[in-house]
């Protein structure tokens, strides 16, 4: 576990996380996939109506910043991201929905 400058962050646990939805994209046809990500999508998006906005919403920026540090080989970038946002004491229901719906 990781005691930095953003707070606690389990770089074992994303590690192990990023390494299972390897082996499940690895295993399921590539259509499948694709409908997964596009139901836990969907349903994100409707959590997303129900949790009040009390933050600026992210810009396509920002969201395409953490897509990109999150399909690099090394996820130092992602892990700083993730950090800041905690950091910003935002609820985390509003950091996933933003970022992944």
């Amino acid at each position: 576990m990781d005691d930095g400058e953003f707070g606690v962050f389990d770089l074992e646990i994303l590690g192990r996380s990023d390494a299972d939805l390897s082996r499940l994209a690895s295993r399921l046809p590539q259509d499948a996939s694709v409908r997964l990500a596009r139901e836990v999508v969907a349903r994100l998006s409707a959590r997303a109506r129900a949790v009040p906005q009390s933050a600026a919403l992210p810009d396509d920026i920002d969201i395409e910043e953490l897509c990109i540090a999150l399909l690099a080989e090394d996820q130092p970038d992602a892990v700083g991201i993730i950090r800041k946002l905690d950091a910003a004491d935002l609820p985390k229901e509003l950091i996933y929905l933003n970022y992944l719906a």
